[in-house]
């Protein structure tokens, strides 16, 4: 009997020997955090495994992630799963949507969401000095050649071919406002006016002749006299011939300098008026945006994500190489609490590690059960 509780004793003695070393081992993988010393003498096996080797270990997962894991050959194969594009597609054409419903201007929006304002005047202002520029530059290039050597040639084709075209609507309109109240009226001005600068005689025979109705007798005449077919003719010519002296003439001839600024200034001020967006987003989005939408959701998003998709295709390599994956890794890893990572792993293994330390004490009974055996039956 006494052999028995020497058996059982040693068994209890391995077992807790067995599975205390294991569950000591499994604490000074992560125990002590920090070296301990007894006077200037650092204790052996402090700080632990991993708070020892913490740089190497950074160091060996950032290699690990960026050329095992975190590949651009890995990140190719996703692209080209056609996974990530449509999902930041969508979510970029809802942010559309919600945008253009905005009751706030492009310079109010980026101030609320970018803390940046005069960002959109800024642009019109660029915008509106290198059309200013350039037109200024144009000008200056050729204001002192006659204008038929700046003309395209078709162009002066085209113009000669459309001055007959224009002499006809030239006489159409002047007959139309002859014929229409306003036309009448100016007419039996110009006519009293004409018998007032000759005198008190003729100013009684203008009276008169405002009772007969004088502006009809004229404007037959001058409707007559337009309906003839020369009339044209003779009109194009006329056109035709101070077209062909304006072709001679430079433009310095024709402009002041003055004039000319201020032509360019205007004309400036209407093209960048008419460039989509820019010339509408000092008012509200939800009063001109809308009309854009279709437009960017059909053409612009679809091409932009294409292009994006293609440059990082091209330049994947260079970009995960410039940002550093090894770098940033290592950084993170270094600066991770260590009491954090143990609580994490801990509570991911918990399971195994309580197996560990039960494989222990049983290992550690076996022994002390096989040295009891002995000590009874061998000695």
């Amino acid at each position: 009997m006494e052999g028995f509780w020497i058996i059982l004793l040693l068994i209890f003695i391995g077992a807790v020997v067995g599975g205390g070393t294991n569950i000591l081992a499994i604490r000074m993988i992560f125990r002590p955090h920090k070296p301990m010393y007894i006077g200037k003498a650092r204790l052996p096996f402090t700080p632990g495994l991993i708070p020892k080797r913490r740089g190497e270990i950074a160091d060996r997962l950032g290699k690990m992630v960026e050329e095992h894991l975190l590949t651009p050959e890995g990140i190719q194969t996703k692209l080209e799963e056609g996974a990530i594009f449509p999902e930041l597609e969508r979510r970029i054409g809802e942010a559309v949507n919600r945008l253009v419903m905005e009751e706030i201007t492009i310079d109010e929006w980026l101030e609320e969401n970018f803390d940046t304002k005069g960002r959109p005047e800024q642009i019109r202002r660029a915008l509106e000095t290198a059309i200013r520029n350039k037109l200024t530059a144009f000008v200056k290039e050729y204001e002192n050649l006659p204008m038929n050597e700046t003309i395209p040639p078709e162009w002066q084709t085209k113009i000669n071919e459309r001055i007959p075209h224009l002499s006809g609507e030239i006489i159409s309109r002047v007959d139309k406002y002859l014929h229409s109240p306003e036309g009448q009226e100016q007419l039996q001005k110009m006519i009293d006016q004409f018998f007032r600068s000759k005198g008190s005689m003729s100013n009684m025979f203008g009276r008169m002749a405002s009772r007969f109705s004088l502006a009809n007798f004229v404007t037959k005449e001058i409707t007559k006299f337009l309906n003839e077919p020369n009339t044209v003719n003779m009109l194009s010519e006329l056109l035709k011939s101070e077209w062909d002296k304006t072709l001679l003439k430079a433009p310095a001839e024709l402009f002041d300098s003055n004039v000319l600024s201020q032509r360019i200034e205007r004309l400036t001020q209407m093209v960048v008026d008419e460039v989509p967006i820019v010339g509408e987003w000092n008012k509200p989005l939800n009063e001109w945006s809308g009309e854009y939408r279709d437009a960017i959701e059909r053409h612009v998003l679809p091409a932009v994500m294409g292009a994006a998709a293609t440059m990082l295709s091209r330049y994947l390599a260079t970009v995960m190489h410039q940002v550093g994956i090894r770098d940033v890794v290592r950084r993170q890893v270094n600066d991770f609490p260590i009491y954090k990572l143990e609580e994490m792993l801990v509570m991911i293994a918990i399971r195994e590690l309580k197996m560990i330390a039960l494989l222990g004490a049983i290992i550690g009974g076996l022994i002390g059960l096989i040295q009891g055996s002995v000590i009874i039956f061998f000695i």
